[in-house]
């Protein structure tokens, strides 16, 4: 007997002393606690109203072994300054790279984690980040399934791909499930979200359920600056396109939602396509003429690249059209003609229905 109480006492006194923080805890079913953790990363932006701060980069945890593992690399992390120093540091730090040290909890399944941060170093690195733009539609206001718009043509080419597969362009009579879930693949994907502060939060409450454009910044997850632009966003954009504009000395690819004439000689044959409208040629704009359709850069191009059913399909109509504009030149370097090449298009109507129709396909997991 006294053998196994000097036994019980020996282990209980080992189990008292064995660090705490050495270890990975489970504080319940669904999180995971580090009582060691270290983050290198840029300072994205300071939450005041919250104390919070957003740093992108990589986190490692120590394991019980006392050994370090990196769990997470470009990653929007939600820091929390444990003490004054802490949070001051990140304040003046903003843009900048630093070192973390503190702990993490993190809730798994949800991708949601928070990191305590009792010390930030500056650090004497530069990490570049290139804006990020995104079309797709709010799974949640933590999650969205979406495409990037990478160039401002991706806008059309993406979604006149979708109404191609679901049979609402192209001459098909019905969707071709192979084809739909291949664009889908192709081009979208799930990615989980940090909003930038409440302002953005409530962007993605507003846009649960519906097609939203992001703004912000584009890592293993996502952060969202701003997603003011919704469906109805677009809605009054189209409405407010009118037809006007002379046509610039401008090459490069561009996007136009205009109104498509198409001009016939006596004998009804087709001499020239015509768009007249809003063209933006880089996704910023684009967007901002979403936010505010005043004042919108409207311009007349002639149409190269359609045959006669297309024609026929876009006279008269308000069209998104994607393509690039095409400078032709003589030898002496005198303009001699200029043309807006058409790549893919949608009538108003066929966008409608590719948007209304693509939303009802994507569940909560994707497609």
């Amino acid at each position: 007997m006294r053998k196994i109480l000097s036994l019980f006492f020996t282990v209980m006194l080992l189990l008292l002393f064995v660090p705490f923080e050495a270890s990975a805890d489970n504080t319940d079913d669904y999180s995971m606690y580090y009582g060691h953790a270290h983050m290198f990363g840029k300072i994205i932006s300071i939450n005041t109203s919250e104390n919070t701060a957003i740093v992108y980069g990589s986190v490692a945890v120590q394991l019980p072994d006392y050994s370090w593992k990196t769990i997470q690399s470009k990653k929007f992390e939600q820091v929390i300054p444990e003490n004054d120093q802490a949070a001051e540091t990140l304040t003046g730090n903003v843009g900048k790279v630093v070192v973390l040290k503190g702990q993490l909890d993190t809730w798994q399944g949800q991708q949601e984690e928070y990191f305590a941060a009792d010390i930030v170093e500056p650090q004497n690195y530069t990490i570049n980040m290139p804006p990020w733009y995104a079309f797709g539609k709010a799974i949640s206001s933590t999650m969205i399934y979406k495409f990037n718009l990478a160039k401002v043509t991706d806008f059309v080419d993406v979604l006149a791909g979708l109404a191609n597969a679901e049979g609402i362009s192209g001459g098909h009579q019905k969707p071709v499930m192979a084809a739909v879930r291949n664009e889908f693949e192709k081009h979208f994907n799930l990615k989980w979200c940090v909003t930038k502060n409440q302002d953005a939060a409530n962007d993605m409450n507003n846009g649960v359920g519906g097609w939203q454009v992001y703004e912000g910044y584009l890592g293993d997850n996502c952060y969202i600056a701003g997603a003011p632009v919704i469906r109805k966003n677009i809605d009054r954009f189209m409405d407010a396109v009118k037809e006007g504009g002379t046509t610039p000395e401008k090459s490069g690819p561009a996007v136009m939602c205009a109104y498509v004439n198409v001009i016939r000689d006596q004998n009804g044959k087709i001499e020239q396509v015509t768009a007249s409208g809003a063209l933006y040629d880089t996704v910023p704009n684009l967007i901002t003429a979403f936010k505010n359709p005043k004042n919108l850069n409207l311009e007349t191009w002639k149409l190269n690249g359609w045959d006669e059913q297309t024609a026929n399909e876009m006279d008269g109509k308000l069209c998104w059209l994607s393509g690039n504009r095409v400078l032709v030149y003589d030898k002496t370097g005198h303009l001699v003609d200029q043309y807006f090449a058409l790549h893919n298009f949608l009538t108003r109507d066929q966008f409608n229905n590719t948007l209304n129709q693509s939303r009802d396909l994507i569940g909560e997991g994707g497609l």
